[in-house]
């Protein structure tokens, strides 16, 4: 069963990973930063987050929204993927 602890979870190493690769392209600039990769991954944790029927809970949007400095429009990706998973019966569990 996956309850917010794991979805928080999920974003802290998206955010770490994140924080990593602009670290790694501050000393090898040839290193390219994958923000694609970020949106698609916190568009998947608000797809897992809606399929399981897990709620916003103040804290979990909290964390999102304190994401914002790292990665910009965190909220937004998140409530997307949420919003995939709910428009789209083909996801599953």
């Amino acid at each position: 069963m996956i309850k917010n602890s794991t979805l928080m979870l999920h974003l802290a190493e998206i955010e770490t990973d994140l924080m990593i690769d602009s670290k790694v392209s501050q000393i090898d600039s040839s290193h390219d930063v994958n923000s694609f990769g970020v949106k698609d991954a916190l568009q998947g944790v608000g797809v897992m987050s809606a399929i399981h029927d897990l709620e916003m809970t103040p804290s979990l949007i909290a964390y999102l929204a304190d994401m914002e400095t790292t990665v910009p429009n965190a909220l937004y990706y998140f409530l997307a993927g949420r919003g995939q998973a709910n428009c789209n019966p083909t996801y599953s569990v």
